[in-house]
C-alpha cells in the first residue's frame, strides 16, 4: 500500500452540517474536505475529489483510501466521496447502511461550484430516494481549502535493501 501525503492547509476542513440519509438511516455530515490528486480513471490527469463525513480525518487518514475503506467497514464512518474529472462528477457511498457500494455518476456535472487553485465553495445535493439498489439523500454546503496530493518519493537503495532484510 502506497501512502500518499497532503500539503494541509489549515483551513482544510470546516464543520459544515450537512444531511446524509442511507435506507432511512440519518447521519450529520460534519466535515467537508477536498482535494486535487491522480484520477481514479486516468492517473496522467488530475481531479477534484469532496469527502463530506460525519466525523473530523487526520490528513494521513483522509487521504489514503485503504485507511478510509477500513473506517467504513468497522462502522465508524459515514459520507460521500464525489470526484470531478472535467465535466463529469463520479460518487461512492462511504457507508455500511446501504448494505453494500454504491456508486453513480453523471455527466455533464450538474454542479456549479466555485473552484480555484486554493479553495472550492458550494453546494451539493442529489435526492437518489428512487435509486433501485440503495436509497439515498445527500445535502451539504462546501466552502473548504483544496489539499494536494504528494506523490511520496521512491525509496531509496537502502530502504529496498532493509526491505529484503
Amino acid at each position: 500500500m502506497k501512502l500518499a501525503t497532503a500539503v494541509i492547509s489549515s483551513a482544510a476542513a470546516i464543520a459544515a452540517p450537512g444531511v446524509f440519509e442511507v435506507e432511512g438511516t440519518k447521519f450529520e455530515l460534519t466535515h467537508v474536505y477536498a482535494r486535487k490528486a491522480p484520477s481514479t480513471f486516468e492517473k496522467s490527469e488530475e481531479s477534484l475529489y469532496i469527502l463530506a463525513v460525519d466525523r473530523a480525518l487526520a490528513p494521513e487518514v483522509r487521504t489514503d483510501e485503504s485507511a478510509v475503506r477500513e473506517l467504513v467497514w468497522d462502522k465508524q464512518l459515514n459520507g460521500i466521496e464525489l470526484e470531478f474529472r472535467g465535466d463529469s462528477v463520479s460518487w461512492m457511498l462511504k457507508t455500511s447502511a446501504a448494505g453494500g457500494s454504491v456508486s453513480g455518476s453523471r455527466s455533464p456535472n450538474p454542479y456549479k461550484l466555485q473552484i480555484t487553485a486554493t479553495r472550492v465553495k458550494g453546494r451539493i445535493e442529489m435526492n437518489e430516494r428512487e435509486n433501485s439498489h440503495a436509497k439515498y439523500y445527500v445535502a451539504f454546503d462546501i466552502d473548504a481549502a483544496i489539499e494536494r496530493f504528494v506523490e511520496p518519493p521512491p525509496p531509496s537503495a537502502a530502504d529496498t535493501a532493509a526491505a529484503i532484510r
